[in-house]
């Protein structure tokens, strides 16, 4: 896990392309932004710099060419024996090198005869390059994905979920085909710098009452803050049963909120207004922001669990 930690700093390193003062600040970046922690934490380290201008552009997408010169500087640099690349990587091209390595080693491949190093990389390709960059450990026990029917390499998606890098996003899916931003780039590297030498996350868990329930929380900005609000203490909120099929509390602050007209089910964990939290153990269609789902309870024992007044949630980092 070491290794993935070197090899996500050389990640965050090499995007860089203007250096800067690690305390300086960045125009574009808010200070309630949901990445704004990770940035900063990013900078302070001197992990991610700026684009110039000030700026740290954190809605750019890591490209295949930075990608592929990161995991050659991470796997340090090795004699390049392949000669013949595709047409699309000049011998002048800044990346040549790391992409004749990419493709001799097996990390990245050309698709199409073509390796189009400006082309953003798709979460699925970049999860599949770190994994096998890495050795292609072992995929864990994570629970699979709403559409692992689209993933191509599964052990590499089941692998960085595990360890917490990629988690599902919008209702428990792994969106193979979208990409990473700097700023999602950025909160990956903070969270793996939590990572235990066993290479598991320290966790966001729930408690009902007292029970564990075991939770496949969203990868969204409403996450990422909740998740550092748990980080300062432990959250506990008090719900009301409203309407026979949910139980509603304040968290007390308000999270960003991304909300979509929804038709929840039993165990969809939401955010209404900025500053509630929602579990539901019936249905219900508003405008909500997924946070999560609970995973392994049927209908009935949510109910039984959710259906009565008085309910605790227990929100902390394990």
């Amino acid at each position: 896990m070491k290794r993935v930690f070197a090899l996500l700093m050389a990640l965050c390193a090499a995007i860089q392309t203007t250096a800067f003062a690690a305390n300086a600040p960045f125009s574009d970046v808010p200070e309630d932004a949901w990445y704004a922690s990770a940035v900063r934490w990013c900078a302070e380290n001197g992990l991610m710099n700026g684009t110039g201008g000030g700026k740290f552009s954190p809605d750019a997408d890591v490209s295949r060419a930075m990608a592929a010169a990161v995991l050659y500087r991470a796997a340090g640099s090795p004699l390049i024996t392949r000669t013949a690349l595709p047409p699309d990587v000049s011998d002048s091209a800044w990346y040549r090198d790391a992409a004749a390595w990419a493709l001799e080693s097996g990390v990245l491949s050309a698709a199409g005869g073509r390796f189009a190093g400006d082309a953003a990389i798709s979460r699925e390709t970049l999860a599949q390059a770190l994994w096998i960059s890495v050795g292609r450990p072992a995929a864990g026990t994570a629970a699979p994905y709403a559409d692992a029917a689209q993933i191509q390499n599964k052990d590499a998606a089941a692998w960085a979920r595990s360890v917490g890098l990629m988690n599902g996003v919008n209702g428990n899916r792994f969106a193979p085909n979208t990409y990473t931003s700097r700023a999602m780039l950025a909160t990956i590297l903070q969270r793996l710098d939590s990572l235990g030498e066993t290479g598991r996350e320290t966790m966001l868990t729930m408690k009902i009452n007292g029970t564990p329930v075991a939770v496949d929380w969203a990868d969204n900005e409403s996450v990422t803050a909740l998740r550092e609000r748990v980080g300062k203490g432990t959250i506990t909120v008090e719900t009301s049963m409203y309407g026979g099929f949910e139980q509603v509390g304040s968290l007390g602050a308000s999270l960003p909120r991304n909300d979509v007209q929804t038709r929840t089910e039993p165990g969809d964990i939401v955010l209404y207004s900025g500053n509630q939290i929602v579990v539901f153990y019936g249905s219900n269609t508003w405008a909500y922001t997924r946070l999560g789902k609970i995973r392994d309870m049927s209908a009935q024992e949510l109910k039984k669990l959710l259906g009565n007044d008085g309910v605790t949630l227990t929100i902390s980092l394990d």
